[in-house]
Formats: structure tokens, sequence, C-alpha cells
């Protein structure tokens, strides 16, 4: 018994996250919040979206990377849009 749980423990929570995709996760999880902070100017979304995706537990690098890739997207479609 002493083992299987050892083992458990052990490789579990790693072949759990074997696939997980940090970039992607937090990409699905900002898209909805950037729709929230359309009507605020670029520096107030770009530091609103970064706390959230921080607080939700995403590594800086991960976060600010993230918020970068939708500001430049969102503000590529607002000036196709004028």
């Amino acid at each position: 018994y002493h083992l299987l749980d050892h083992l458990w423990r052990k490789f579990v929570p790693q072949m759990a996250l074997q696939d997980y995709d940090e970039e992607a996760a937090a990409r699905r999880a900002a898209q909805d919040r950037v729709r929230k902070l359309r009507h605020l100017d670029e520096a107030a979304a770009r530091a609103k979206l970064l706390a959230f995706l921080n607080r939700r537990g995403f590594s800086y690098a991960t976060a600010r990377q993230t918020v970068d890739e939708l500001v430049a997207h969102w503000s590529a479609a607002s000036e196709e849009t004028e």
C-alpha cells in the first residue's frame, strides 16, 4: 500500500500536467475578460488583464505574452473599424 501511494503521488500529477499548455489556457481565460475591458484605454486594459491572469496563477511571462498578443490583436481590429 505504501509503495502504491508513493507512486500515485509522484507520477499521476506529472502525467496529468504533461499535455497542459499554459499559453493556450491563459489565452482562453483572457479572451473572455478582454470583452469586459473594451471600454478602457489600452494601458488600463493591459494592467487589469495582466493582474487577472496573475491572480489565476499564470506565470508573469505567460501572462505578459498573452496580454501583448491580445492587445495587439485588439488594437489592429479597432484600427480596421475606424
